[in-house]
């Protein structure tokens, strides 16, 4: 290892013999308080510090050379003596940290290093590192060693021989731990969601589809058959999980000639084929994917005539959220899905905080953290505290990528529906002024109670009062005023029903009403045979 003492050729002076330093002032280190691994570390610092000095001596002295008492010998003589000194000063200032003494902080060696060394060796320490850094900025750079294991620079370990202390105080900068050069801000970059390999060959021949699609240029189509096997070979890649429900239930991919909107559907042959038709004429094949994804738990609907459990809706929710993620969606107007991936992040500086991957981990197992938190930290926001009412997540969370931009464009907007609350007021009098006593919304009751609707119209749609979030309760109510005088459970993209207690929820709005100022005393609850 090159000596950061070292002089070079032009400026190299004379030095005493090696036989005149005295060995007597290096003193053994008492390491009998310090763990195992603390012993071997500081045994061999020693070690290595003392062969470095023999090193710097003897690049110090020309072979051959001695002391004449020139001019040169004058000034060279107190500066290696006053280099000395200073060593004997550190090891004395230091010994205590490294037998286990109170003062181990980095301020009490620098402190010791900035009155003992002489300026111009200071200078050229700072200038040269350890072992050849970067003179430019007295920072060596480290690399990451091949275990993976993230470490301190070797330069910060030599000066600070009881390091877990200042590891432990410092164990977060700016709420991103640091170990060496590796940072949280270096883990989260390294697992940024993305695309399975291989899925990008898939995806642009999709794009192809659908530019033929928007173009009307049928004769670019691929055949049928050929298309369902792309559909279908690509959601292999971005969601082998929901491809696989699919299989094991033996589900029919086929078409639905005609169909331009995003909805994919279900239906059963007169053999009881189960099928899910895809939309032949709609021009979004990757919100296509997403579609299907979401639309696994509609079949189970169909096969059980049993809506799913809001936590096994909440897993068909992260898997959309987690293939919208690789496919880049955006997430403003979608506050479920922005959490999702707040939370997908925090799951991986977590994990990072507890030593449980580091900086040579593979991105999938960082996206892995990522995912299985924030799917998590889903199913904790859906899980209601003793005698709080069942919270639904959405039934169709991928229809909100697409349906929020629908809204914007037509200005369909929801409101907040207190009979004191400006909103309702003026809707309540534009009614009136046309002849209108009983007006009905498209209404959803929040998990907060707080309640949202939009006059029914065909723009209206349940997910514009949740902003593609959860709720308690998804319907149709009638209003007259500040009078509630029927609730019906009519909703495709909510479904709020227990189907051992269908009322629930409904007396759950209800009392959301009641609390929001309304006169609940007339209302009539009706309950959909069934949703669509």
């Amino acid at each position: 290892m090159t000596s950061p003492f070292k002089r070079t050729a032009a400026g190299s002076r004379k030095t005493r013999p090696e036989s005149s330093i005295p060995q007597s002032s290096i003193q053994p280190l008492d390491l009998s308080k310090r763990g195992n691994s603390q012993e071997r570390q500081a045994a061999d610092r020693q070690r290595d510090s003392q062969e470095r000095q023999a090193t710097e001596r003897d690049s110090l002295l020309p072979e051959g050379n001695t002391p004449s008492g020139d001019q040169s010998e004058a000034e060279d003589v107190p500066y290696v003596t006053k280099l000395w000194t200073g060593f004997k000063a550190i090891f004395s200032e230091c010994s205590p940290c490294l037998q286990g003494g109170k003062d181990t902080s980095r301020e009490s060696f620098a402190r010791a290093t900035d009155s003992a060394l002489p300026s111009t060796s200071l200078e050229r320490r700072r200038d040269t590192g350890s072992s050849g850094g970067d003179p430019t900025n007295g920072n060596r750079r480290p690399e990451t060693p091949e275990h993976g294991e993230l470490e301190e620079p070797e330069e910060l370990s030599e000066q600070e021989p009881e390091s877990s202390t200042r590891r432990k105080s410092s164990r977060r900068q700016d709420k991103a731990p640091v170990r060496g050069m590796e940072t949280a801000t270096h883990i989260l970059e390294k697992g940024k969601p993305g695309l399975p390999k291989g899925t990008e060959p898939l995806l642009e021949q999709l794009r192809v589809v659908d530019t033929a699609i928007k173009k009307d240029l049928r004769e670019q189509l691929m055949a049928d058959e050929a298309y369902i096997e792309l559909v279908k070979k690509t959601l292999r890649k971005v969601d082998p999980k929901t491809m696989k429900d699919y299989e094991d239930h033996n589900v029919e991919f086929v078409l639905h000639p005609g169909e331009k909107t995003g909805w994919v559907r279900f239906s059963q042959t007169d053999q009881g084929q189960e099928q899910i038709r895809l939309p032949a004429e709609y021009g979004n094949q990757v919100q296509l994917l997403l579609r299907i994804i979401e639309s696994e738990p509609k079949g189970q609907h169909e096969r059980d005539r049993r809506l799913p459990s809001p936590q096994r809706r909440a897993e068909m929710v992260a898997r959309v959220f987690e293939v919208a993620m690789n496919l880049g969606r955006d997430s403003s107007g979608y506050p479920l899905f922005k959490k999702y991936k707040n939370d997908y992040y925090e799951g991986i500086r977590k994990a990072f905080e507890e030593d449980r991957i580091h900086g040579n981990t593979e991105p999938d197992a960082l996206r892995e953290e990522g995912h299985k938190y924030a799917h998590q930290k889903l199913i904790e926001s859906i899980t209601p505290g003793p005698g709080e009412p069942v919270i639904y997540p959405p039934f169709a969370p991928a229809s909100w990528f697409e349906e929020r931009l629908t809204a914007k464009e037509q200005g369909q907007e929801r409101t907040e529906l207190r009979p004191e609350g400006e909103g309702y007021k003026q809707l309540m009098e534009a009614q009136k002024s046309e002849g209108i006593e009983v007006s009905t919304f498209l209404v959803n009751v929040l998990p907060d109670e707080k309640i949202f609707g939009q006059l029914k119209s065909e723009e209206a749609h349940h997910p514009i009062n949740t902003e593609g979030g959860s709720s308690i309760y998804g319907g149709i109510a009638k209003l007259a005023g500040k009078t509630l005088l029927e609730l019906e459970d009519e909703s495709g993209h909510s479904r709020t029903r227990n189907y051992d207690d269908p009322r629930e929820a409904s007396r759950h709005a209800i009392a959301a009403f009641a609390a929001n100022g309304f006169d609940v005393s007339k209302v009539e609850i009706k309950l959909i045979q069934e949703f669509i």
